[in-house]
């Protein structure tokens, strides 16, 4: 019996194992443009999507301010990216400084 093409993917990720990093992959991708939509003062140097793991966006900032804004819309950004990608379990968001080579912030 033939199956659709279309299903083998997400069959292999399951099976792998692999969907958890694909989605964590798609999620620290998708979310850098999704900061400037709801922040559009901020520029790309000032922040770093760094990782997405157990429910967790840790993102580094450039400046206390960047971070102090990031943070008064946390929530509108948990609520974007789980609209953008049907998940729940985006639960929190993490800001560390960004340390650009060797020097400290």
């Amino acid at each position: 019996m033939f199956h659709p093409l279309k299903n083998y993917l997400p069959d292999a990720l399951r099976r792998t194992g692999a969907e958890r990093s694909v989605t964590a992959v798609m999620i620290v991708e998708s979310a850098g443009p999704i900061l400037l939509q709801i922040v559009p003062q901020l520029r790309p140097a000032d922040f770093e999507v760094i990782s997405y793991s157990q429910g967790c966006l840790t993102v580094a900032v450039s400046s206390p301010a960047v971070g102090q804004e990031l943070r008064m819309r946390a929530e509108a950004i948990l609520e974007a990216l789980r609209e953008t990608f049907h998940q729940d379990q985006i639960r929190r968001l993490k800001l560390v400084p960004l340390i650009e080579q060797g020097g400290e912030f």
